[in-house]
């Protein structure tokens, strides 16, 4: 992929589950190699509807925290949110 600051929400997204989950786990450590990479191409191919499989909610994730998580993993990266709207988020749910 290209580099852009929508597949950087998507690097995020993935550092926030292993910061949740205390790197006790390597993201999807239940795959192999072979099926990471298939994975991955699901974000690239367009012409399939077949959508990548994502993280598991962390167990100390509180669940808007994970909807905003699953955003940022969205196969169209155009609807991702942006770091603005991610700080605006982290800003809101810290000031409640």
């Amino acid at each position: 992929g290209k580099r852009s600051c929508q597949a950087d929400v998507w690097s995020y997204a993935t550092t926030a589950w292993e910061i949740l989950t205390y790197c006790e786990d390597l993201p999807y450590s239940d795959m192999t190699s072979e099926q990471v990479l298939e994975n991955c191409g699901k974000y690239y191919h367009s012409g399939t509807s077949e959508k990548p499989r994502i993280l598991a909610q962390p167990a100390v994730c509180p669940r808007e925290l994970y909807r905003v998580m699953t955003k940022c993993w969205n196969k169209h990266a155009d609807s991702r949110p942006t770091f603005k709207d991610i700080h605006l988020f982290l800003k809101r749910i810290t000031l409640d």
